[in-house]
């Protein structure tokens, strides 16, 4: 049965229902009681529902704060452990470029796979595909993974290269400096 015949049967079940219960009201033959002039104002109840309203409140302010607290703790962990990979992978290569490298590609993973799942939502909205969140969860992270890692190692490789030329105008203009002096 399909979600629209269910939906019809449940729709007609409470229109049913709801027609049926006059008739049941009438058969019981029950007295109506006349309203009394008595004032039935209680403070209680509402002092109760001011209580109960602000400890609903409490509550949720807390959640809030709990889940803000677990979101920037994990991503400060996220960054402490991306920094200091980083870090020992300069000190057991000896070479600070290295680190650097070692920096800016996982930087360029971690962005890449929030940026994929989202890109991958994106083309299913306009599609309007029937892909199930966990195929869009999966596929949008590894498509993101490697996009990131590819756009991090072109950055390197670019990077590599404007340093490497600027590197080699410098000395070049060293070299013309001290001829220039001499």
């Amino acid at each position: 049965m399909c979600r629209t015949n269910s939906m019809t049967v449940l729709f007609l079940m409470a229109a049913l229902l709801l027609s049926v219960l006059p008739l049941i009201a009438e058969v019981t033959n029950v007295p109506v009681e006349p309203p009394t002039d008595v004032d039935d104002f209680d403070p209680g109840l509402l002092l109760f529902v001011v209580v109960m309203l602000a400890a609903c409140a409490f509550l949720v302010g807390a959640g809030l704060l709990a889940g803000i607290v677990a979101f920037a703790l994990t991503g400060a962990l996220t960054a402490f452990g991306i920094m200091s990979s980083s870090v020992v992978i300069g000190f057991i290569r000896r070479s600070p470029a290295s680190g650097f490298r070692a920096l800016v590609i996982q930087l360029g993973a971690v962005a890449g796979i929030p940026c994929g799942i989202g890109a991958m939502w994106l083309v299913s909205w306009l599609a309007d595909s029937q892909s199930s969140t966990a195929f869009r969860l999966l596929v949008g992270g590894v498509c993101g993974l490697s996009s990131g890692v590819a756009v991090a190692l072109l950055f390197n490789f670019a990077w590599g290269r404007t340093s490497g030329w600027f590197l080699n105008r410098i000395e070049s203009r060293k070299s013309k400096v001290d001829v220039v002096n001499a």
